[in-house]
């Protein structure tokens, strides 16, 4: 492009910019037009978004065995909303990253109860996320009752165990 019809002269750019390089506001090397996150760095392969590591989705179900919901119910108690919290933030750390949140139940009781509860815990644990602003197309939530247990539910503990949530990445 010649030098009249240039508007940045001095750096090199694409005649699509008017002679200008793409801006890059995060510095990932993915131009911004391109960059699905133009605020946040990520390699090219993720559209310009951060990849969510291993570690983070272990801390995710790590945060999801401590929900605590009351009992028979699936309303949370007081001290899982801030574990909740930190769910929302990882969660939003990594604005195109797609959740399963699965829910279990102890073996307690029937299948005709604990699939529905355990539905209803997971679903809401996706509500809670919506209302703190993680899009809702980036999440689904199904119940699987006491299926997949990852204890004994002939002991206390193994179905305190049971009873959980998991975050699972969706690929």
């Amino acid at each position: 492009m010649p030098d009249h019809q240039d508007e940045c002269p001095e750096v090199p750019g694409p005649k699509e910019n008017k002679g200008c390089p793409w801006p890059d506001r995060d510095g990932d090397g993915v131009p911004d037009h391109l960059d699905q996150c133009p605020d946040v760095a990520g390699p090219a392969s993720n559209n310009g978004c951060p990849e969510i590591k291993e570690e983070q989705v272990k801390q995710l179900n790590e945060y999801g065995k401590t929900i605590l919901f009351n009992t028979g119910k699936y309303t949370f108690q007081k001290s899982s909303y801030e574990v909740l919290d930190n769910i929302v933030k990882i969660v939003k750390e990594y604005p195109t990253a797609k959740f399963h949140i699965a829910g279990y139940t102890d073996a307690t009781g029937s299948d005709r109860i604990n699939v529905p509860l355990s539905d209803n815990r997971a679903n809401a644990v996706k509500a809670y996320l919506i209302e703190k602003g993680v899009d809702a197309s980036r999440l689904t939530s199904k119940g699987y009752g006491s299926a997949d247990p990852i204890a004994s539910n002939k002991t206390v503990k193994g179905r305190e165990l049971n009873r959980r949530v998991e975050i699972q990445l969706k690929k």
